[in-house]
């Protein structure tokens, strides 16, 4: 089986159904998540602003901004954003939420590592991640897509981006530091797969909802920002561990799932997320679902 990442690990604590469903069966929706869509061509336009074009938007904004479009538009492609509740996420939209981060953020806030350019942001990764049991050495291989390494206020830092249609503010950022899996697993990738030591993670949340792209005068008086940059948030290594543990339960669970060809299903996880895409398909009998599988969903490439 393959290695877990951080999103497979927790869905399969969610619901063992719904992990079979999108990693094993690797089952997507005819319909496109726009949001999702949407967040993944911000990623590449933010990297560009951090990477190559950080020099450039240092010097002038307006460069910098017309450069960040530019790899927006290429992430973009040819994507047609379809009528409905996400109909205002066009690339036109983007292209305005691009505009204000440029002018709003401090390109120096964030300051690249010198060791950095060994990870390519957006690329998925693989590592070992050892760890002393009972006196013997155990190995657990995990994978995920780190964003940036970078120095932040003199600190060594993993920064992860997160694109969303919600408000941002200290309500919202406060799940990524109460336990934080994902930003431990990114800080123990960089110094397992990379040699890179972190000191800190940090959130960069960017709001693309509709407000997103209303001027100045919209956001005055708000608690939620349109973007920031939230943390330090620091992880002791007694938390890693934790962190490691949560994997090993996760693949104790799937290889004995997976042994007795059972995948149980949880009622309480099909609310998450707005509602879980499988629920029709979970409602029907296990005789059927095989099939039917095949025609409500298509075969993606987790």
């Amino acid at each position: 089986m393959r290695p877990l990442s951080y999103s497979a690990n927790a869905t399969l604590q969610s619901c063992a159904q719904l992990y079979d469903f999108k990693y094993n069966s690797q089952l997507e929706s005819f319909d496109v998540s726009v949001p999702a869509y949407a967040g993944s061509a911000m990623a590449e336009a933010l990297h560009w602003l951090h990477t190559e074009g950080k020099e450039i938007w240092i010097l002038d904004q307006v460069k910098a901004h017309e450069g960040a479009v530019a790899a927006l538009e290429a992430a973009w492609g040819e994507f047609v954003t379809p009528p409905g509740k996400h109909s205002y996420l066009t690339l036109g939209h983007l292209e305005t939420v691009l505009h204000y981060y440029t002018l709003e953020r401090d390109p120096k806030q964030v300051l690249a590592l010198s060791d950095g350019h060994k990870v390519l942001s957006e690329v998925k990764t693989t590592f070992d991640w050892p760890m002393l049991r009972n006196g013997e050495l155990d190995m657990i291989s995990v994978t995920g897509i780190p964003d940036l390494p970078a120095k932040v206020a003199g600190q060594r830092a993993v920064i992860d981006w997160k694109c969303t249609t919600m408000y941002v503010n200290d309500w919202w950022a406060k799940k990524f530091s109460v336990i934080g899996h994902q930003l431990r697993t990114y800080m123990e990738m960089l110094r397992h797969q990379y040699g890179i030591e972190t000191d800190v993670a940090y959130v960069d949340g960017i709001h693309i909802g509709k407000k997103a792209a209303e001027g100045p005068k919209a956001w005055k008086g708000l608690k939620s920002v349109r973007s920031r940059l939230f943390g330090p948030f620091n992880f002791t290594e007694s938390q890693r561990r934790e962190t490691w543990e949560w994997y090993k339960v996760g693949e104790k669970q799937r290889e004995f799932f997976a042994a007795e060809g059972i995948w149980p299903q949880n009622e309480g996880a099909c609310s998450d997320y707005g509602g879980c895409d499988f629920q029709k398909l979970c409602g029907m009998s296990p005789v059927v679902r095989k099939a039917r599988s095949q025609q409500m969903f298509r075969k993606g490439e987790r």
